[in-house]
């Protein structure tokens, strides 16, 4: 689906839905391939191996991973009608993933910088650098079109989904040349006393 033109107030929710369906399917590829890689772990974690804690934090950040990939994408259409529910998820869920990459970011660094690496580990530790920088900067912009998209629809009492409301018509007493309805007797009327 095109995106709406420049100065469409419904352009920011079209933006975030497009960022939530890029990063779900890369945060559920990225977690598929970690459960993949941890299900040994699982594996000898669930007989009840010695070391069953080392086992469970890389099955447990593989499971986050393809948890927060899979309901990313279950809330793209959300998004994309302005539900606010829908927008609320998305900026709760990509604060979540923004803390844990500043948090991935944040022992990266301590690795490389305290613990002093053999030679040669500098050049390859660009790699993971480079994902994470841009996983902060996807998870930013994404956060941005969702609070643009938030404001907008927070602002707009108009903006309608669905059908067109009826509008309610004048109501016309009823005059002395009208025909009458009959009425029914209630059951007051009908009982004797």
């Amino acid at each position: 689906m095109a995106l709406p033109p420049k100065g469409d107030p419904t352009r920011p929710a079209h933006l975030a839905a497009r960022s939530t369906r890029v990063l779900g399917i890369l945060l559920t590829l990225l977690g598929a391939l970690a459960v993949l890689a941890v299900s040994g772990d699982i594996r000898y974690m669930l007989r009840g191996g010695r070391g069953m804690w080392y086992a469970l934090i890389p099955a447990a950040m593989a499971l986050g991973l393809l948890g927060f990939g899979i309901a990313m994408l279950a809330i793209v259409r959300a998004i994309r009608r302005m539900s606010v529910w829908a927008v609320i998820t998305g900026m709760v869920m990509t604060s979540c993933c923004l803390a844990f990459s500043l948090f991935y970011l944040g022992v990266f660094a301590w690795l490389l910088i305290w613990r002093s690496p053999p030679p040669g580990v500098y050049p390859r530790a660009l790699i993971p650098l480079g994902v994470l920088v841009f996983s902060l900067v996807a998870f930013g912009q994404m956060l941005m079109h969702l609070i643009q998209a938030f404001k907008h629809r927070k602002s707009d009492p108009n903006y309608l989904r669905g059908f067109a409301p009826l509008m309610a018509q004048p109501v016309t007493l009823a005059s002395s040349d009208s025909p009458q309805i009959p009425v029914a007797p209630s059951q007051k009327d009908t009982e004797n006393p």
